[in-house]
């Protein structure tokens, strides 16, 4: 990853002036509302075999076709913030009767196993010795959601 100048002098900036604000006394860093989410995961699909003869052609094959599995796809867990309203400051009373966090999981994506294609036009010819097995499905799983707590 490539930083230019430009980039360095706000990322310093910004670090400077989160270190330079005071925190104001009673202050309790679980006071504002912290939702969570999970990004969503990406497909795992199996592979495919296709067998295509077109025109006078012949095709033959002495051996099994078998297609790939399908993978594992899962989106992350999602867990809200906590809210204690029992130490909140009169300031901050406000921020806390927001309630807790939320938190929502990503999608997760899909996992079809492959497919075997046994395709002939024309005139040609398409033979197969061995079996043919398509791939099987894998496992597509949403991660948990759990919401914050508000003491």
């Amino acid at each position: 990853m490539k930083f230019s100048v430009v980039t360095s002098i706000v990322v310093a900036a910004c670090a400077l002036g989160a270190a330079a604000s005071p925190t104001p006394v009673g202050f309790n860093a679980l006071v504002a509302r912290q939702d969570a989410t999970s990004g969503s995961a990406g497909n795992t699909d199996g592979g495919s075999v296709t067998n295509n003869a077109s025109g006078e052609s012949t095709l033959r094959n002495v051996g099994n076709n078998r297609a790939g599995d399908g993978g594992h796809s899962r989106s992350g867990d999602a867990i809200g913030g906590n809210v204690d309203t029992a130490t909140t400051t009169t300031t901050n009373a406000k921020k806390a009767s927001s309630g807790s966090g939320s938190a929502t999981s990503g999608n997760a994506g899909d996992s079809t196993g492959g497919s075997i294609d046994n395709e002939a036009s024309g005139e040609a010819l398409l033979r197969n010795g061995g079996t043919n097995r398509a791939g099987d499905g894998g496992r597509s799983r949403s991660g948990d959601a759990i919401g914050g707590n508000s003491d």
